[in-house]
């Protein structure tokens, strides 16, 4: 669903949508907003979101995992 959403998007509105999508996830700690995005996200896509947003999701989630959650 969300891909064919992202497909109709032009190129503008991808940018912004990305550039939304990293601002929310450079501040969020809430691990059910991040898991949708996760979720919801097609993979060829996250090459789109700001790096810095990746190397923090990878701590979080690494995080995450050694306390079990």
């Amino acid at each position: 669903m969300a891909l064919v959403l992202l497909e109709e998007l032009d190129t503008d509105d991808k940018k912004q949508l990305f550039n939304l999508i990293s601002d929310l996830l450079k501040l969020t700690d809430n691990y059910p907003v991040i898991r949708s995005l996760l979720y919801i996200l097609p993979g060829e896509y996250w090459v789109n979101i700001d790096r810095v947003v990746g190397i923090r999701l990878d701590n979080v989630l690494l995080s995450d995992v050694r306390v079990g959650i």
